[in-house]
């Protein structure tokens, strides 16, 4: 199953960041709890290290096997 990503907003600098589904902290390490829903995203700016963090974590991930149809 491929890794989902939730944006939420941070209630202190006001941007955008990404949480694993199941994780308690952004990938910037920002806790869950010191955030709420992102609602609209039309005027808000995501948060530079989560983006950065993107790739580090799919070379992390291992690699998801196909299955045979």
């Amino acid at each position: 199953m491929p890794t989902r990503y939730v944006a939420f907003l941070a209630d202190a600098d006001h941007e955008v960041h990404l949480v694993r589904e199941d994780a308690e902290a952004s990938l910037c390490g920002l806790p869950r709890a010191a955030m709420s829903d992102a609602g609209t995203l039309d005027d808000t700016t995501i948060c530079r290290k989560c983006i950065d963090w993107i790739p580090r974590r799919w070379t992390m991930t291992p690699p998801t096997m196909k299955l045979d149809e």
